[in-house]
């Protein structure tokens, strides 16, 4: 971890600027609409860099499932949570 990954730069989180859609019609708008993205992708929180740093030095991909571990606590995620339900 600290050869590889302690001093390696975390780039600013990118978020949607909802203002550069207005009176324009961008396809891939109404997809993020569509597939309930928007409020994802406008979140603005808090990050602690150290455990950014922690979670992808630990990271494996198998069969399309992530895995982590930080601080002991292990981390699963999903394709499927990326994918919403449009069908109610």
């Amino acid at each position: 971890y600290y050869s590889s990954f302690s001093n390696q730069v975390i780039i600013d989180p990118k978020y949607l600027d909802l203002e550069f859609f207005e009176g324009k019609t961008f396809d891939c708008y109404q997809i993020f609409q569509n597939f309930e993205l928007i409020d994802f992708m406008t979140l603005k929180l808090s990050y602690y860099l150290e455990l950014v740093r922690v979670f992808y030095n630990n990271l494996k991909i198998q069969d399309g499932v992530i895995f982590s571990e930080v601080h002991k606590i292990p981390i699963v995620v999903y394709q499927s949570i990326l994918f919403i339900d449009t069908i109610k």
